[in-house]
Protein backbone atom coordinates (compact mmCIF):
# COMPACT_ATOMS: atom_id res chain seq x y z
CA UNK A 1 0.00 0.00 0.00
CA UNK A 2 3.02 2.65 1.21
CA UNK A 3 4.42 2.28 -2.70
CA UNK A 4 0.92 2.55 -4.48
CA UNK A 5 0.89 5.77 -2.18
CA UNK A 6 4.10 7.20 -2.83
CA UNK A 7 3.91 6.34 -7.05
CA UNK A 8 0.64 8.60 -6.76
CA UNK A 9 1.35 10.93 -4.20
CA UNK A 10 2.07 13.78 -6.72
CA UNK A 11 -1.76 13.03 -8.21
CA UNK A 12 -3.85 13.79 -4.60
CA UNK A 13 -5.09 17.14 -5.74
CA UNK A 14 -7.29 15.26 -8.16
CA UNK A 15 -8.67 13.01 -4.68
CA UNK A 16 -8.95 16.70 -3.22
CA UNK A 17 -10.50 17.81 -6.64
CA UNK A 18 -13.04 15.25 -7.31
CA UNK A 19 -14.30 14.95 -3.77
CA UNK A 20 -15.21 18.58 -3.53
CA UNK A 21 -17.02 17.77 -6.78
CA UNK A 22 -18.47 14.60 -5.45
CA UNK A 23 -19.29 16.39 -2.03
CA UNK A 24 -20.53 19.71 -3.54
CA UNK A 25 -23.59 19.75 -1.37
CA UNK A 26 -21.83 19.35 2.25
CA UNK A 27 -22.56 21.54 4.72
CA UNK A 28 -25.45 23.00 2.58
CA UNK A 29 -22.99 24.72 0.39
CA UNK A 30 -24.24 25.94 -3.59
CA UNK A 31 -24.82 22.39 -5.61
CA UNK A 32 -22.60 23.06 -9.02
CA UNK A 33 -24.11 22.54 -11.94
CA UNK A 34 -22.63 19.95 -14.49
CA UNK A 35 -21.38 22.36 -16.48
CA UNK A 36 -20.03 24.51 -14.07
CA UNK A 37 -17.93 21.33 -12.33
CA UNK A 38 -16.77 20.70 -15.40
CA UNK A 39 -15.58 24.36 -15.25
CA UNK A 40 -14.57 24.14 -12.30
CA UNK A 41 -12.48 20.75 -12.37
CA UNK A 42 -10.86 22.26 -15.62
CA UNK A 43 -9.32 25.40 -13.69
CA UNK A 44 -7.98 23.13 -11.37
CA UNK A 45 -6.00 20.44 -13.57
CA UNK A 46 -4.83 23.10 -16.30
CA UNK A 47 -3.54 25.83 -13.78
CA UNK A 48 -0.39 26.51 -13.51
CA UNK A 49 0.19 24.96 -10.31
CA UNK A 50 -1.23 21.66 -10.43
CA UNK A 51 -1.47 20.72 -14.09
CA UNK A 52 1.14 19.60 -16.00
CA UNK A 53 3.73 20.71 -13.16
CA UNK A 54 1.82 18.36 -11.10
CA UNK A 55 3.32 15.18 -12.43
CA UNK A 56 7.03 16.70 -11.82
CA UNK A 57 6.61 19.09 -8.48
CA UNK A 58 5.02 17.31 -6.19
CA UNK A 59 2.85 20.30 -4.38
CA UNK A 60 2.19 19.35 -0.43
CA UNK A 61 -1.10 18.45 0.53
CA UNK A 62 -2.28 21.40 2.65
CA UNK A 63 -1.48 23.73 -0.48
CA UNK A 64 -3.43 21.32 -3.05
CA UNK A 65 -6.74 21.52 0.45
CA UNK A 66 -6.47 25.28 0.17
CA UNK A 67 -6.41 25.59 -3.50
CA UNK A 68 -9.39 23.13 -4.37
CA UNK A 69 -11.72 25.05 -1.48
CA UNK A 70 -10.58 28.51 -2.82
CA UNK A 71 -11.73 27.68 -6.18
CA UNK A 72 -14.67 26.43 -4.84
CA UNK A 73 -15.26 29.42 -2.46
CA UNK A 74 -14.39 31.07 -5.23
CA UNK A 75 -16.96 29.57 -7.32
CA UNK A 76 -19.60 29.86 -3.93
CA UNK A 77 -18.74 33.67 -4.03
CA UNK A 78 -19.40 34.09 -7.65
CA UNK A 79 -23.00 33.17 -7.03
CA UNK A 80 -24.01 34.14 -3.80
CA UNK A 81 -22.02 37.40 -3.52
CA UNK A 82 -21.89 37.44 0.28
CA UNK A 83 -19.25 39.00 2.29
CA UNK A 84 -19.29 36.20 4.24
CA UNK A 85 -18.26 34.09 1.15
CA UNK A 86 -15.47 36.70 0.27
CA UNK A 87 -13.58 36.40 3.53
CA UNK A 88 -13.83 32.39 3.40
CA UNK A 89 -12.30 33.01 -0.18
CA UNK A 90 -9.71 35.10 1.27
CA UNK A 91 -8.79 32.79 4.50
CA UNK A 92 -8.30 29.96 2.02
CA UNK A 93 -5.99 31.88 -0.03
CA UNK A 94 -4.24 33.07 2.74
CA UNK A 95 -3.75 29.70 4.73
CA UNK A 96 -2.62 28.39 0.90
CA UNK A 97 -0.15 30.98 1.18
CA UNK A 98 0.78 29.80 4.30
CA UNK A 99 1.72 26.32 2.87
CA UNK A 100 3.47 27.19 0.11
CA UNK A 101 4.12 30.92 -1.37
CA UNK A 102 2.90 29.40 -5.55
CA UNK A 103 -0.39 29.70 -4.25
CA UNK A 104 -0.30 33.61 -5.44
CA UNK A 105 -0.84 31.69 -8.69
CA UNK A 106 -4.65 31.03 -7.86
CA UNK A 107 -5.04 34.41 -7.25
CA UNK A 108 -3.44 35.67 -10.54
CA UNK A 109 -5.23 32.90 -12.54
CA UNK A 110 -8.61 33.90 -10.24
CA UNK A 111 -7.85 37.98 -11.12
CA UNK A 112 -7.68 37.03 -14.93
CA UNK A 113 -11.52 35.29 -14.70
CA UNK A 114 -12.91 38.27 -12.66
CA UNK A 115 -11.04 40.88 -15.58
CA UNK A 116 -12.40 39.13 -18.37
CA UNK A 117 -16.39 38.62 -16.27
CA UNK A 118 -18.66 41.93 -16.31
CA UNK A 119 -20.35 40.60 -13.63
CA UNK A 120 -17.86 39.43 -11.19
CA UNK A 121 -15.94 42.91 -12.02
CA UNK A 122 -17.92 45.27 -9.83
CA UNK A 123 -18.71 42.06 -7.28
CA UNK A 124 -15.11 41.93 -7.04
CA UNK A 125 -14.22 45.63 -6.28
CA UNK A 126 -17.13 45.59 -3.69
CA UNK A 127 -15.74 42.63 -1.40
CA UNK A 128 -12.12 43.19 -2.38
CA UNK A 129 -11.79 44.55 1.00
CA UNK A 130 -13.28 41.53 2.59
CA UNK A 131 -11.10 38.91 0.74
CA UNK A 132 -8.01 41.02 1.70
CA UNK A 133 -8.67 40.90 5.05
CA UNK A 134 -9.34 36.95 4.73
CA UNK A 135 -5.85 36.79 3.08
CA UNK A 136 -3.65 38.78 5.80
CA UNK A 137 -5.88 36.38 8.44
CA UNK A 138 -4.96 33.38 6.63
CA UNK A 139 -1.04 34.55 5.68
CA UNK A 140 -0.81 35.63 9.25
CA UNK A 141 1.45 32.66 10.74
CA UNK A 142 3.51 33.65 7.36
CA UNK A 143 4.29 37.26 8.00
CA UNK A 144 4.63 36.71 12.02
CA UNK A 145 7.37 34.08 11.31
CA UNK A 146 8.92 36.06 9.23
CA UNK A 147 8.71 39.44 11.44
CA UNK A 148 10.52 37.38 14.34
CA UNK A 149 13.17 36.25 12.61
CA UNK A 150 13.99 39.60 10.29
CA UNK A 151 12.68 37.95 7.07
CA UNK A 152 15.13 35.39 6.72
Amino acid sequence: MNKILKKNANQCHLFVFLRVLKYDNLFNLIILNDKQKITWLLMALFSPLVGGSGLIVTPDLPLMFCYALALFLFFRWSQLSGKVDALLLGAAIGLGFSAKYMMVLLGLSLSIVVMISPRLRPLFLRHFFYILIGIAIGALPVWLWNVTHDFA
